[in-house]
């Protein structure tokens, strides 16, 4: 695993259900609590948004088609999470993510660390 400067994380998610459904699978996954708009968890700082540029038809798109997903998360460490934790827990959401049938990619300076390279023109 390398080191990183930069650890904020955008995850890219694309499914039909609600933010809330979302927000119940992140839950599960993480093992967080809501608080705001967000969850957070032991090592992670999870916003959940709507995406501005969503679009029915671009997001299936083969090269770029993530950018135009319904949602994406924000994603932070906490304060005191260590780097190998934090992102060890981002891979656990991209494959609780994955679990429940959502297309989810993830866009991050260690992406090359995370199940998939980060889901990048995986098949799912």
């Amino acid at each position: 695993m390398n080191i990183y400067d930069n650890l904020y994380c955008k995850i890219y998610v694309d499914t039909d259900k609600s933010i809330q459904d979302i927000i119940n699978v992140i839950l599960s996954v993480v093992s967080g609590q809501v608080r705001r708009k967000g969850v957070y968890s032991t090592n992670l700082e999870i916003d959940i948004r709507y995406n501005k540029e969503y679009d029915e038809l671009e997001r299936l798109g083969v090269e770029d088609g993530f950018l135009y997903y319904k949602y994406y998360l924000e994603i932070e460490p906490n304060e005191n999470a260590a780097q190998k934790k934090y992102i060890l827990s981002v891979s656990q959401l991209l494959e609780g993510l994955w679990g429940v049938g959502y297309k989810a990619v993830a866009s991050c300076d260690f992406e090359v660390d995370l199940p998939r390279s980060g889901g990048y023109k995986a098949q799912i």
